[in-house]
């Protein structure tokens, strides 16, 4: 191995760029400045992390991946790497998009340009294993030096070197003198998953097998030829070079430098209007019910936060839903900050004051509020029954359904939409396809994020679907269009590489075009003789609310059904109306006239109210009726009634030594009506029932999403009024030479340059005999091992400082061999052997004289 000390490190090349080359890499790379590094050297060490890295090759589009592949395979044959060679690696492509995507990668600092040949991050081969590029392990990572003679001897070469060239160069050829169903094989493996299975034990033929009259079968023939590699017990995997050597010599047929657009259609924008009207008054609706219900159950909540299962389960049989369709319901009212927790001992699920607030809105508006509250939100009710790594299942309104990749799912999404104009609709399909293009490396689950994101906004009436039979285009509403503009337009982000497309629109017209497709909010109801009320439309929510106060919902829609009863009649009787006022606001939100059979109802509940009253003796009961107290008396021995102790001290008085409030529970589950007195008056309390103020839940924000260009401006600034700090006060550092030799940075230009290294070679001559220049020394853990990655990369020898575990330090001179899961493995060169040091114990790495 060389004992060179020219290796130009990523550090060196970071001081190299210009402010705006930084600004940048900190826009394309937001995570690095969290916590914002402190100088360069930090920049770079983080920069080249496989954490840092591997979200940034997560967020390249095909082209970017397919030349970073071919790069990171180009260093891994420590062949040169350049825009020329690169593009051979291609079937078809032109220099100019090659020369692109090279600058793009540049820019992210996955590649980086020391002057001569590009150098790819090393750490890019672990990210992108196992398999880059669908292709399959090098013959000289897997073959033992046995197995490595076998392959040579079976292709007539003399090393591994040339028994590579031979599988990439000739594979068609080689592959005619084989068995049939060897092609098969390898066509199978190479257009795909390069791994396969076989039906035996998969073994590595012998130097006898291969001279023995017995002929080997397909699978002992490319194993022979290390054109299949062996995975014991029963697998196989297609070797790299004969992978390459399928596609003709080339690790890609073509460059797919050109984005696939979705192509759309012609639709009548006012048929796709009138049909979300209609989603987006139902869902309104459906709101309103939950809302309800969650008064009137009182639900509680969960230890561990969130809302329980069997709870849901009947919340959904009551709203008529399943309960996947249930929890996106709840959790569409818990980010628009209409339902929440109280802060009791015992909490429970309540509508908030914010939602008395939103009920009161018009419809149109009430919608623009859950939607603005929907378009930021992390949170993902399709998460609800599933299991997380403990085994515990998710839960509707708890912690654990924030994803912030969902944010960038709905954005992406809704961005393709946007550039198709007024009155057209798009392919789901196409969509999908596009955004696999920009997203070839995305995370797991991606795609159904995606697909989850079209159908929420499908059902939020933002998206509404094609009236053409048979069709599953979807196309913006007018007034989805304006909500997801002036959204995208103030907060979104658009992603790498990828020029937002937004077409503007004007503020209110979308919002105007719905309230007039919604249906108009209506004050009167329709009384009827059968003691039931017809809204016949959308009811203004004080008339909703004081209706429900003296009937039950008996059916619910676009015009809600209440009936009338003798409970629901004392229900609004003990919240303090008296009869006449009840049947005077009848009259009034009511076009038809009140009917006898209702009155009659209203007037003998009234009379009936009353009759029995609750005080405190410890407690007791009296009635103006005796009748009544026989009655009571009667069931003394009812188990509603059990442990509670009755006695009759006159015809219309019966005591008990129980609280009144525990009577009164009893009396209450035998059917009988009590109201309270004290000094012989009746007490009529209105309940008003606690409502939570809750903030929304604010969205979980992505680490990866991009940086304001004035926070990364303010961060690259900093960073090199830090290093010219640094440099010009230390005396023995090489830019501090150079400032002493009047070549000193000036603000805003590189604080290295290219011009400078022959200079630097000169100035930093005392330095580097002591083991290496300043920007080739890494103390903190993260840039020791980033050095280190490089030092392997390039085959340079390093200094390494190493603590024992009783904190004794020696330096160990090491070729460098590997750098995996925090442990170093090299060779010492004093004793010749193969040593492996864990990254805790590594005190500091220097490159070698």
């Amino acid at each position: 191995m060389p004992k060179s000390t020219s290796l130009h490190t990523f550090a060196d090349w970071l001081r190299s760029r210009d402010e705006t080359a930084i600004r940048a890499l900190l826009q394309h790379r937001a995570d690095l400045s969290v916590p914002r590094p402190g100088d360069i050297s930090s920049l770079a060490a983080r920069a080249s992390t496989r954490a840092s890295v591997g979200r940034i090759v997560d967020q390249l589009n095909t082209p970017q991946l397919q030349v970073l592949t071919a790069a990171m395979l180009l260093a891994a044959e420590h062949s040169p790497v350049s825009a020329s060679t690169i593009r051979h690696q291609f079937g078809k492509a032109s220099a100019r998009d090659v020369k692109l995507v090279v600058g793009q990668l540049v820019e992210r600092g996955l590649l980086w340009d020391p002057g001569t040949d590009l150098r790819v991050q090393p750490v890019v081969a672990e990210v992108l294993a196992p398999y880059p590029a669908g292709l399959g392990p090098r013959l000289a990572d897997l073959l033992q030096p046995a197995e490595s003679t076998l392959v040579c001897s079976a292709l007539g070469v003399d090393d591994v070197a040339d028994a590579a060239t031979v599988l990439k160069t000739s594979l068609q050829q080689v592959l005619k003198t084989l068995p049939d169903g060897a092609a098969k094989i390898v066509q199978s493996l190479s257009s795909g998953f390069p791994e396969g299975r076989v039906e035996r034990r998969v073994t590595m033929p012998t130097s006898a097998d291969l001279g023995a009259d017995r002929p080997l079968g397909a699978v002992e023939s490319l194993l022979s030829r290390g054109i299949a590699l062996a995975l014991p017990p029963d697998r196989i995997v297609l070797s790299r070079e004969a992978g390459i050597g399928a596609r003709n010599g080339r690790v890609y047929q073509a460059l797919a430098a050109t984005a696939p657009e979705p192509a759309s259609q012609p639709m009548d924008q006012d048929a796709l209007d009138q049909l979300a009207a209609g989603t987006i008054f139902e869902l309104l609706r459906q709101i309103d019910e939950l809302l309800t219900l969650l008064d009137e159950r009182q639900l509680g909540q969960l230890r561990s936060g969130g809302l329980g299962m069997r709870d849901l389960r009947r919340l959904a049989l009551d709203l008529d839903r399943d309960e996947p369709a249930t929890a996106r319901l709840l959790e569409l009212a818990y980010v628009a900050g209409l339902i929440g927790a109280t802060e009791d001992d015992e909490p429970l699920w309540l509508p908030t004051l914010r939602a008395g607030s939103w009920r009161a809105l018009p419809t149109a508006a009430q919608w623009r509020v859950v939607t603005e509250a929907w378009l930021p939100s992390s949170r993902w009710a399709g998460l609800v029954g599933t299991k997380d790594q403990k085994g515990v299942a998710r839960t509707a309104l708890g912690h654990q359904l924030d994803r912030s990749l969902i944010v960038a799912a709905r954005t992406v999404v809704l961005r393709q939409w946007l550039p198709t104009p007024p009155g057209s609709v798009l392919s789901p399909d196409d969509v999908r396809e596009a955004l696999h293009w920009h997203y070839p490396r995305s995370a797991p689950g991606f795609m159904e994020l995606v697909s989850a994101c079209i159908e929420d906004a499908t059902w939020l009436g933002i998206l509404a679907g094609s009236v053409v039979p048979g069709s599953a285009d979807l196309g913006f509403t007018s007034f989805g269009r304006d909500i997801v503009t002036q959204h995208l337009g103030s907060s979104g982000h658009s992603r790498a590489g990828v020029p937002p497309r937004v077409n503007t629109s004007t503020g209110d017209q979308g919002h105007n075009r719905l309230a007039e497709l919604l249906p108009e909010v209506v004050h009167e109801v329709l009384l009827q003789a059968d003691l039931t009320a017809v809204a016949p439309g959308p009811l203004a929510a004080e008339v909703r609310e004081t209706f429900s106060s003296f009937a039950t919902v008996e059916g619910r829609g676009q015009g809600t059904v209440f009936r009338f009863g003798a409970g629901s009649v004392r229900n609004a009787l003990g919240q303090g109306w008296e009869t006449d006022g009840i049947l005077d606001y009848l009259r009034e939100h009511s076009s038809t006239p009140v009917p006898q059979p209702l009155e009659y109802l209203i007037r003998d509940a009234g009379r009936t109210f009353g009759r029995l009253r609750i005080g405190s003796a410890r407690s007791y009961l009296r009635s103006d009726h005796p009748e009544l107290l026989d009655e009571l008396m009667a069931h003394a021995g009812s188990p509603h009634l059990v442990g509670i102790d009755l006695l009759r001290i006159a015809p219309t008085v019966v005591c008990s030594s129980i609280e009144a409030s525990h009577l009164g529970e009893g009396l209450h589950q035998l059917g009988m009506s009590v109201v309270a007195e004290a000094d012989g008056q009746m007490l009529i309390h209105k309940q008003e029932k606690e409502r939570p103020d809750v903030v929304p839940p604010a969205p979980v924000r992505s680490s990866s999403l991009e940086l304001p260009a004035e926070v990364a401006s303010e961060i690259a600034q900093q960073l090199f009024a830090e290093e010219r700090r640094r440099l010009s006060g230390d005396p023995g550092d090489a830019d501090g030479a150079l400032r002493r030799n009047g070549s000193a940075p000036q603000s805003g230009s590189p604080l290295r340059t290219r011009a400078d290294n022959r200079a630097l070679a000169e100035a930093t001559a005392p330095i580097s005999r002591d083991f290496g220049s300043v920007s080739s020394i890494a103390e903190e853990p993260t840039a020791a091992l980033a050095l280190l990655r490089e030092a392997v990369s390039e085959s340079v020898r390093v200094r390494v400082g190493v603590a024992d575990s009783h904190g004794n330090r020696r330096n160990l001179l090491l070729d460098p061999l590997g750098v995996n899961a925090g442990r170093l493995r090299a060779r010492n060169v004093d004793t010749g052997q193969e040593i492996t040091i864990v990254a805790h114990r590594i005190t500091d790495v220097r490159l070698a004289e």
